[in-house]
């Protein structure tokens, strides 16, 4: 079985195209798949207002804090945290 991080990520929407900041927390093999898991939630009303959504995503996975995970998970978005 591969090694799974947990990786938690800033939210990537500015203001005002979102109201809200905070955190949210995947898990994952490799910040690629994360990346890859926050694309897959982009709509077409991001994609077309939010010209550089895909640099913003890269730079707040790059930037993401990771942590080894010694039990069993799975892979996916584990939690939100928005205010």
């Amino acid at each position: 079985m591969k090694a799974l991080n947990l990786y938690v990520v800033k939210y990537w929407k500015p203001f005002p195209q979102s109201e809200y900041g905070g955190l949210e927390g995947y898990v994952a093999e490799n910040r690629e798949q994360v990346e890859e898991m926050i694309l897959e939630t982009v709509d077409d009303w991001d994609a077309e207002v939010i010209f550089d959504y895909k640099e913003r995503i890269q730079k707040v996975v790059a930037n993401a804090q990771a942590f080894v995970l010694q039990d069993t998970m799975t892979t996916g978005l584990q939690f939100k945290f928005r205010t």
